[in-house]
């Protein structure tokens, strides 16, 4: 219960900060679609605006379900059933809790935007059709936006808080020789956040920009334009049917298990290729044109699963045991070797990215890949469903920690199936990410009347080292929010147990809310600035540069941290259960661990979400720049960068300048000795 209420309290805190950030952006969308309307209608403000709060309210509503999913009840039924049922039941819980989230997901997406796009196009009935499908689609960009924003936000500071308390709680365990510590139950909480809040977000927003990109880069074609919309529908269906496949008997063993969540996954990519050729036999009158957009269905697809299997690889036992080996030479060879791994890990991704986004592009232009990738987030359904099991088993397991025989067991085995097929979770869901990155990147290049980028122009250089420059920065922005919060929680979390009142534990719930929102101000307003800036400054060509260096560096950095840190994590795991616990590997794989679980947990969860935040504020943006040149409107550029100067200041002033030392008891308590070098 006190996990839930502090999940609760910082889900408020952090909704009344996105609906702050919110109205501001919503009053600059009004005055400016209104002052400059592009379809020349005074109403177009009004409705942009509208249809970006609906984008922020609704993953906001989303993710508040979140409770009901995976903290209290689930997490005991899943528990209880294990010991009274088995394994069987217990699965049948926990992907039961995990659909609610899932499917509430992709249904609330696909209603609201199609009830939207109905809305949009009130009072233009007059206009030509392909006029009315056009406007009303720039209605739906701020839907896009309002979702991206959202996504950002909340996969960021679920971030920050989840690390932050799990490095508090890791450090205080060291020093005090407690694993359990008043920062053990934030630590729980964060698990839930940003494995539910944060990812359920984030696929919406997904779901979400893959339907909006491809109707916008229709041309106002209406058959183009509800293609994509058909394909997203169908793969809900076809998520629902694969969800209802999954069944496994009692006494099943982690590879059965497996097996039934890898036969409900490939099944409902099955139905949706069928489905696509279903749909385009019917409503294309060119049948070239419809078997080339069955043809990049197919390549989604295909994709999603070439990015699962090659991050479980790089993940998997193999790359553990490479890792293992390098605990008997000390901290800094295992953590060299687990970062290797994961830059070594960029290849195969780049390489089947590059594949098939030629193939699409060669196929049906940008808007093949944006099929493609709303062909990857139809089944957004199935695919969050099973990656919700971790954070429900996980914490199942913690709650049945006294537990033993065939329901421990039982539970042991559901919690295996679940961590191992989460990692190809992770890959899809990051190479979901990036071709819907690029479909937006389309979409942009269309609108703003980007014909070609020259790369003799030193704008577009520019845009593009500017580009290639800003994961960096933002990655470091948030190890170094980790960093810093984390000495606060085990400031606070000493304190408590000097005080020996542990009721007082609560009091980390609130110091992570207060961090994560600070700590989130920052990476959030860069993404909404600095494509805004470049527009203006310089002109559209260098944004379209500067889109293609974020949307290629989020997307290897995110490859790189995200298997880094799995496998160092995984490395710890194994070295728990196989050493003994006095042998010196185990100080080693903690030190790994402890480098290894911010790269995934917060740089590389949130880092696709700020590229395609920024992609999302440049499409926005796009009917007001296709006119402009290379510095023609600089000066108007200055307003905005004293604007983001301002902002970085007074955020310095208030939140980092005065950052909070470790207290006088934590700095004369000695670290672990390392006691050896053999394994």
């Amino acid at each position: 219960e006190r996990i839930t209420a502090g999940g609760m309290s910082f889900r408020t805190s952090i909704s009344k900060y996105i609906s702050f950030l919110g109205f501001g952006i919503y009053a600059i969308l009004l005055v400016l679609y209104t002052v400059e309307n592009p379809s020349s209608d005074k109403t177009d403000g009004l409705r942009i605006g509208s249809s970006f709060i609906l984008g922020v309210v609704t993953p906001v509503f989303v993710s508040f379900c979140a409770p009901f999913t995976t903290t209290s009840n689930a997490n005991m039924l899943v528990a209880q059933a294990a010991q009274d049922n088995g394994v069987a039941k217990a699965l049948s819980i926990a992907l039961s809790a995990g659909s609610f989230m899932s499917f509430l997901s992709t249904g609330a997406g696909i209603l609201v935007l199609s009830v939207m796009y109905v809305v949009m196009a009130i009072g233009r009935e007059a206009e030509d059709m392909d006029d009315q499908v056009v406007y009303a689609m720039k209605g739906l960009v701020g839907f896009a936006l309002g979702s991206s924003l959202t996504s950002l936000v909340s996969r960021l500071s679920t971030g920050i808080f989840s690390q932050t308390a799990k490095l508090g709680e890791t450090i205080v365990a060291n020093q005090t020789k407690r694993t359990i510590n008043p920062a053990t139950l934030s630590s729980k909480a964060g698990l839930s956040l940003a494995q539910v809040a944060g990812a359920s977000t984030d696929y919406f927003e997904t779901f979400i920009l893959a339907i909006v990109a491809a109707a916008s880069l229709s041309g106002g074609d209406i058959v183009l334009f509800a293609f994509p919309f058909w394909i997203a529908g169908s793969g809900i269906i076809a998520s629902l049917i694969g969800y209802f496949l999954i069944r496994v008997k009692d006494g099943a063993e982690k590879n059965d298990i497996l097996f039934e969540l890898y036969k409900g996954k490939t099944i409902a990519g099955i139905l949706v290729i069928t489905a696509s050729f279903i749909l385009a036999s019917f409503i294309f009158d060119n049948f070239g044109m419809g078997w080339k957009l069955s043809v990049c269905v197919i390549a989604g697809q295909l994709f999603g699963m070439a990015m699962s299997f090659s991050t479980e690889f790089f993940t998997s036992q193999m790359s553990v045991g490479s890792v293992v080996k390098k605990s008997a030479t000390g901290a800094g060879t295992f953590v060299l070797q687990g970062l290797a791994v994961g830059m070594l890990s960029t290849i195969i991704s780049a390489v089947i990215l590059v594949f098939t986004a030629l193939m699409c592009l060669a196929l049906s232009g940008f808007y093949g890949v944006a099929i493609a990738a709303v062909a990857m987030v139809s089944t957004t359904g199935i695919n969050l469903a099973v990656d919700i099991l971790v954070p429900i088993t996980s914490n199942a397991v913690a709650l049945d920690f006294m537990g033993s025989g065939e329901g421990a067991e039982a539970l042991h085995k559901l919690d295996e199936a679940a961590v191992s097929i989460a990692a190809g979770g992770k890959g899809f869901s990051v190479g979901a990410s990036a071709f819907v990155c690029l479909s937006v990147l389309g979409a942009f290049v269309t609108e703003a009347k980007v014909s070609s980028l020259d790369l003799f122009n030193a704008t577009v250089i520019a845009g593009i080292l500017v580009g290639v420059t800003l994961p960096f920065v933002y990655s470091g922005l948030v190890l170094l929010s980790v960093q810093k919060s984390a000495v606060s929680i085990v400031n606070e979390a000493t304190r408590v147990l000097e005080d020996i009142d542990l009721s007082e534990a609560d009091t980390c719930f609130d110091i992570l809310s207060q961090k994560a929102i600070q700590e989130t101000i920052l990476p959030s307003f860069y993404a909404i600035m600095i494509p805004i800036i470049v527009a203006v400054f310089i002109g559209p060509q260098s944004v379209g540069a500067m889109l293609i260096g974020t949307i290629a560096t989020s997307f290897l950095l995110t490859i790189m941290m995200s298997n880094a840190g799995t496998v160092l994590s995984n490395a710890k795991n194994y070295i728990a259960i196989h050493l003994a616990p006095d042998s010196p590997s185990q100080d080693i794989a903690s030190i790994g661990n402890t480098v290894g679980a911010p790269l995934k947990g917060a740089c590389g969860s949130s880092l696709m979400p700020f590229a395609k935040t920024m992609s999302m504020v440049s499409l926005t943006i796009a009917p007001f720049v296709h006119t402009w040149g290379e510095w023609s409107n600089w000066y108007y550029g200055i307003i905005p960068v004293a604007m983001l100067l301002i902002v970085t200041i007074a955020v310095y002033i208030l939140f980092w300048s005065g950052a909070e030392e470790l207290s006088a008891v934590q700095r004369t308590n000695t670290p672990p000795k390392n006691r050896g070098m053999q394994a």
